[in-house]
């Protein structure tokens, strides 16, 4: 069966691949990929735009469940907040693969380490709690953060 993403330019799918199916238009931009080359493909239903800086590839999208979509959304709202930021609740759950039950919720939750200069706020993609959030309760890809 082939690959959804064949039908993108090669440095295209390199990008996804990158961020494991996440296109992040800065990314796109340090690649030398213009913001008109995104919108094109996106017109051309090539990708999909999720929120406004990340995209997908549209046809492996439209093959996703509920759950799995909103996997792809927790974790480029994930990506967009930074390194600094964390899936958690069901986003996390999603990402790591759990069980989930029900319907997914319309948001993700992103923690990040209170610093004095962090607010909470709740976007079109997300939400962004700020809290304590001791070293060891950091983890990237089922890592402690530190040990990337």
């Amino acid at each position: 069966m082939p690959n959804p993403a064949d039908d993108l330019p090669r440095d295209v799918r390199e990008l996804l691949r990158r961020n494991r199916g996440v296109l992040l238009a800065a990314d796109a931009k340090q690649a030398g990929l213009s913001e008109a080359r995104l919108r094109r493909l996106t017109a051309a239903g090539k990708l999909r735009r999720l929120t406004h800086g990340a995209y997908v590839d549209a046809k492996a999208f439209g093959e996703l469940d509920e759950w799995q979509r909103f996997m792809s959304e927790a974790r480029a709202f994930a990506l967009l907040c930074g390194p600094g930021s964390f899936l958690t609740g069901w986003g996390c759950a999603a990402v790591r693969d759990f069980p989930t039950l029900g319907p997914p919720p319309r948001l993700a939750t992103v923690v990040r380490p209170k610093d004095g200069s962090r607010k909470q706020f709740t976007g079109t993609g997300g939400r962004v709690v700020v809290a304590n959030l001791p070293p060891e309760h950091r983890w990237h890809l089922g890592r402690p953060a530190g040990d990337q």
